[in-house]
């Protein structure tokens, strides 16, 4: 230990780190120099597209209309009921739990009456 100290005081080794660069004054509000350029960019159109003239189209609109919840979704609504347990509130689990039930695919609704069944009264 003694010797690294020894090294780290030596007198052998100098830095010259020089003088530092002196900074100038920021200018402006730091975009630097914007004048004469145009930032308009105007206004966007999107042209009318008639959905019914394109079957695909209106029939992908119809299905998004109708997909059913994601799993994610589902899988949040599962963690929500176990808050609501562990909270010490049956009905808002019991409540959470139903919809699972519903909306969840064959794993999530075992989990879902799993659950269901630990739950009092």
């Amino acid at each position: 230990q003694t010797s690294r100290l020894s090294a780290l005081e030596s007198p052998d080794v100098a830095f010259d780190l020089g003088e530092a660069p002196k900074e100038r004054p920021a200018e402006g509000n730091g975009l630097g120099n914007v004048s004469g350029l145009d930032f308009d960019i105007g206004t966007a159109t999107v042209p009318h597209a008639d959905i019914g003239a394109m079957p695909e189209m209106a029939e992908a609109n119809v299905v998004s209309d109708l997909e059913p919840v994601t799993m994610s979704e589902v899988g949040t609504k599962l963690d929500l009921a176990r808050a609501y347990m562990d909270m010490g509130d049956p009905d808002g689990a019991r409540s959470i739990l139903e919809e699972v039930m519903h909306e969840g695919t064959d794993v999530q609704r075992q989990e879902a009456d799993r659950l269901l069944e630990s739950l009092p009264g």
